[in-house]
C-alpha cells in the first residue's frame, strides 16, 4: 500500500520514530493499522509468479521516521525465512534494478532458495552462513555489516551506503534525504525474493 507521512504520523510517538513490527506491537500510541502494510505478492506482483525476479527496496527496517514527501513509499509485509514463513515488515521505496545486476540478483535468490532445506530463518543462520554472503557482497563492493541480522530465504540486506545504491539502482533516492536523522530505522537495501513455502 503507498503510504504518506500524513498516513503515519497519528501513529507514532511524538517526536521518535514509531516501531515497525506486526500490527500492535511497537511503541506507536496506538496501533499501526494492519491495512498499511501490503503482502509483497500485492505490491510486488513478479514476487508471486514463479518468474525469480527480485525486487529491490531502500527500506526503513526497525522503525519509521519521518517519511520525505515526494517519494513514493510502501509498507510491505514479505513471507520469508523457508518454511518458518516469517513476515519481516518494510517501509520503503522500490528502486528500479540496475540491468547489469539483475542476473547477480537473481543468483543469489537462486543460491538460499529452499537452502538448508527450506530452514534458512533468522534464528537459524551460522556465522559461517554470514561469512558466505559477506564474501558474495564484498565481490561486488558492497558489504552488510549493519544489515546483516536481516539475512533470511527471501531476504537479501545491503547496507545503504551510496555505493551500493549507485550498484544497485537506476536513479536511486538521494540518501542524505532518506537517511533517519535518529539513526534507529535501520535504513537499508533489501533484495526481496521468492519463498520456498
Amino acid at each position: 500500500m503507498r503510504i504518506t507521512e500524513e498516513m503515519v504520523a497519528p501513529y507514532r510517538p511524538s517526536g521518535w520514530p514509531g516501531l515497525i513490527g506486526l500490527p500492535g506491537d511497537g511503541t506507536f500510541d496506538s496501533t499501526l493499522p494492519g491495512r498499511f502494510f501490503s503482502g509483497s505478492e500485492e505490491a510486488f506482483p513478479e514476487l508471486g509468479n514463479g518468474s525469480g525476479e527480485p525486487v529491490a527496496m531502500l527500506a526503513y527496517t526497525t522503525s519509521i521516521p519521518k517519511l520525505t514527501p515526494g517519494l513514493d513509499w510502501c509498507a510491505v509485509e514479505h513471507q520469508a525465512g523457508g518454511l518458518i514463513c516469517d513476515h519481516p515488515h518494510f517501509v520503503g521505496v522500490r528502486l528500479a534494478i540496475r540491468p547489469p545486476m539483475i542476473e547477480p540478483l537473481r543468483d543469489l535468490a537462486r543460491r538460499y532458495f529452499e537452502a538448508a532445506g527450506g530452514h534458512f530463518y533468522r534464528g537459524s543462520v551460522l556465522a559461517s552462513d554470514v561469512v558466505c554472503y559477506v564474501s558474495v557482497l564484498a565481490e561486488w563492493g558492497v558489504s552488510c555489516h549493519r544489515s546483516y541480522r536481516l539475512l533470511q530465504e527471501g531476504v537479501y540486506p545491503i547496507d545503504a551506503t551510496p555505493e551500493a545504491l549507485t550498484l544497485i539502482a537506476d536513479s536511486p533516492p538521494d540518501l542524505d534525504v532518506v537517511r533517519d536523522q535518529l539513526g534507529q530505522a535501520g535504513l537499508a537495501i533489501v533484495i526481496l525474493a521468492e519463498n520456498s513455502d
